[in-house]
């Protein structure tokens, strides 16, 4: 009987990208043929309205810059942009908000975080922190 109900009230924050305050989400056109993004890549604005994942280069104050919401397929049209839901302002876990690094995803430097500062996509005071936690362990039995 005491395993009917397990643990009630635990918190399990690995699946979080982004504190739900003050965010801005608005949806973007990301550019085909990239293959799976992940979420939190940091897209930027190419040259007309067609986001791309941003490589180290392309984390620039001059860029628009924004976060992914969730992962994005963009391999189901070569020629056809894949709508997604992206972060224009937020606070991340800063291990959670990523960088291309050739066909890899990586967390970003502390060089690239001052950029995203400035264009309203914080990170949270989590730096180092890359586990799942138990914040509340309310076991019942």
């Amino acid at each position: 009987m005491e395993n009917l109900f397990g643990t009630i009230g635990a918190h399990e924050p690995s699946y979080l990208l982004a504190t739900n305050n003050e965010t801005d989400a608005i949806a973007i056109s990301v550019e085909p043929g990239n293959g799976t993004v992940p979420a939190g890549a940091v897209m930027y604005r190419k040259t007309g309205v067609l986001y791309a994942p941003a490589a180290a280069a392309n984390i620039a104050e001059a860029n628009n810059l924004v976060v992914l919401r969730d992962d994005v397929d963009t391999t189901t049209s070569a020629t056809v942009a894949v709508a997604a839901a992206a972060y224009r302002k937020a606070n991340f876990i800063a291990g959670k908000v990523l960088v291309k690094n050739g066909n890899n995803y990586e967390a970003i430097t502390a060089a690239q975080s001052v950029v995203l500062r400035k264009q309203g996509l914080t990170l949270s005071p989590m730096d180092d922190w890359s586990g799942d936690a138990v914040v509340a362990d309310n076991t019942v039995s």
